[in-house]
């Protein structure tokens, strides 16, 4: 299956998406009915959250969970000052 990119180049809505958290970001646009990307996105996701538990790496675990539950220009501003 080829992909092809949607990328959203309104100013307007690259301003919304700051404001979201990754994990929401990854799963915005998501549909059920077609299981696009963005709705396996959020399966695993959620798998992930779910999971602590059974992970061998507790550490990368909780980094993971920090970057998917932090914002998308909190972590803009993470990987420039990095």
């Amino acid at each position: 299956m080829a992909y092809k990119y949607a990328g959203n180049p309104k100013e307007k809505d690259n301003y919304l998406f700051l404001s979201l958290k990754v994990k929401d970001l990854l799963s915005y646009g998501k549909d059920a009915k077609i299981k696009n990307r963005q709705y396996n996105n959020e399966l695993l996701i959620n798998y992930i959250e779910k999971n602590e538990k059974i992970t061998k790496d507790k550490k990368v675990h909780y980094e993971l969970i920090k970057f998917l539950n932090n914002t998308v220009e909190n972590e803009t501003i993470n990987f420039y000052k990095n």
